[in-house]
């Protein structure tokens, strides 16, 4: 905890340094906050390299041999594949940080060896898709473990989406 947050004191001027280096970091809960950090960062965001930095951590991640880092480069991804709102420069509220390259982070991981892994894949590739495409009014239910989507109007949604009794992930842009 006292590493944390002698990262955070040290960014504290704006610096989005010390969070890039930590994503190095051997203990997984100080990367995961600190790409949080740096994710969510308007900095981070107008900075290629340190969206570089983001991208090419998770993809030592996604490379690794163990399933739980893995994972935890998904978390990283599901921020950046989440509609943030209006304060973000991105279509439909993505972050700016939402580009080509974070989606072949996706498609890798899309055949990882890992079910769990590549169908939480799937899933964010499916929502970063729809949320860099659709239109107001558009909807998405996307069911991970059958790889499989559907998109509607938001009238056609109102009576059916997420009635599907398998894990999913369903949204309206507004």
């Amino acid at each position: 905890m006292k590493r944390f947050i002698s990262i955070e004191a040290a960014a504290n001027d704006g610096s989005v340094e010390p969070f890039v280096l930590a994503l190095e970091d051997q203990t997984a809960w100080i990367r995961n906050l600190s790409a949080q950090r740096l994710i969510m960062s308007d900095s981070c965001n107008a900075m290629p390299s340190c969206q570089q930095a983001v991208v090419a951590a998770a993809n030592r991640l996604l490379h690794g041999q163990i399933a739980a880092e893995r994972w935890e480069a998904l978390d990283w991804l599901d921020v950046v594949s989440a509609s943030i709102g209006d304060g973000k420069s991105g279509p439909n509220g993505l972050t700016p940080l939402a580009n080509s390259n974070v989606r072949d982070l996706w498609t890798t991981a899309l055949s990882d060896p890992n079910l769990m892994v590549a169908d939480r894949a799937f899933g964010q590739l499916e929502m970063y898709d729809f949320f860099r495409h659709s239109k107001s009014g558009e909807c998405i239910e996307v069911v991970p473990e059958l790889r499989k989507s559907a998109r509607w109007t938001a009238a056609e949604a109102k009576n059916g989406i997420g009635m599907s009794g398998f894990t999913t992930l369903s949204v309206c842009i507004p």
